[in-house]
């Protein structure tokens, strides 16, 4: 993995969209260079680096979450995808540095639940009344 290590360091230093646009495929990329950084601490010189990186381009990432809890990119599906690549990076942060990731809304993603619900699964929302 250590060759895509390269190419992701190398799209973050030429500030290549497919890092900095900031939208869904973002923590999808940022997720794995993070495992890596945690996997291979003590055996690569790059690890520090690489995680700040990822963290940092988490950064552009914030802006996609609306205060209703709607996903800017308005497709149930990126915002899915973003969901839960930004979990697994949350939960590998938490667990690996004890630490929070303030690079996400987190107030403004504790509605997404009701945008899913909205867009994707209306149905579950139909109650039948009178059936017991």
């Amino acid at each position: 993995m250590s060759p895509l290590i390269d190419i992701f360091q190398q799209l973050y230093d030429t500030n290549h969209w497919a890092l900095y646009n900031g939208n869904n495929w973002t923590p999808y990329l940022c997720a794995p260079a993070l495992y890596w950084a945690v996997a291979f601490h003590h055996h690569d010189a790059r690890t520090t680096a690489v995680m700040r990186q990822a963290l940092d381009v988490m950064w552009l990432h914030r802006a996609m979450w609306l205060p209703d809890g709607v996903y800017k990119e308005g497709v149930k599906q990126y915002s899915f995808m973003a969901i839960e690549a930004s979990t697994e990076i949350l939960r590998l942060v938490q667990t690996g540095l004890g630490a929070t990731l303030p690079q996400l809304r987190w107030d403004h993603i504790g509605k997404l639940h009701e945008y899913h619900l909205a867009s994707m699964a209306s149905d579950g929302r139909y109650v039948l009344s009178g059936l017991h």
